[in-house]
């Protein structure tokens, strides 16, 4: 299954093209050039134009204390980096599959994943 993205370099690129292109999914890195991935987070939830749009947090940060704040802040999934290569695609299939996909909380109380 092939999925076409759209890249961005820093979180505020990010957020105007999430805004721009509503996309069926956001994959946010954490550690990004100008504001932090977790500020990206909070920001597209709060937004009325992307609120409703999944994200995978996918980060080297392997902390249950970061895994713990971006669930909080509105997160679907939470990656660690490194991990099998399959479990991302496999995130990826599943959010898109799940009735009302741009519905958070049942992704969320249902997520556990672990590399």
């Amino acid at each position: 299954m092939g999925y076409e993205a759209i890249e961005a370099q820093s979180g505020r690129e990010g957020i105007e093209c999430a805004r721009n292109a509503h996309p069926n999914l956001i994959i946010l890195d954490l550690g990004l050039p100008d504001i932090s991935g977790l500020e990206v987070l909070a920001l597209l939830k709060q937004d009325s134009t992307t609120v409703g749009i999944p994200i995978i947090v996918y980060t080297a940060w392997a902390t249950h204390t970061i895994r713990t704040k971006a669930l909080n802040a509105g997160a679907d999934a939470v990656l660690f980096k490194p991990h099998r290569p399959t479990v991302l695609n496999e995130t990826i299939k599943t959010i898109l599959e799940l009735p009302g996909s741009t519905s958070d909380v049942n992704w969320r109380a249902r997520t556990n994943v672990h590399g």
